[in-house]
């Protein structure tokens, strides 16, 4: 079983001036995200929890993306 929880974050304007490297985050503008269309802190954080389940477990259940996936 592996445990995963969210956390909801936001960057300041003074944070967002400083680059990405520094910030350990991306803009929209920055980034894209490999399960959804649609860049938002929300799908963020799914995509980051899809990607962790197939690197801990080689696989992902079905999820709202653009992409699905079978267990394998």
């Amino acid at each position: 079983m592996i445990r995963l929880s969210l956390e909801k974050t936001y960057t300041t304007e003074a944070a967002l001036s400083r680059s990405s490297d520094k910030r350990k985050c991306f803009t929209r503008e920055e980034t894209s995200l490999e399960h959804f269309d649609t860049y938002a802190q929300s799908n963020c954080l799914v995509d980051n929890m899809i990607n962790t389940v197939k690197e801990k477990c080689g696989c992902a259940g079905r999820h709202r993306g653009k992409k699905l996936y079978r267990l394998l």
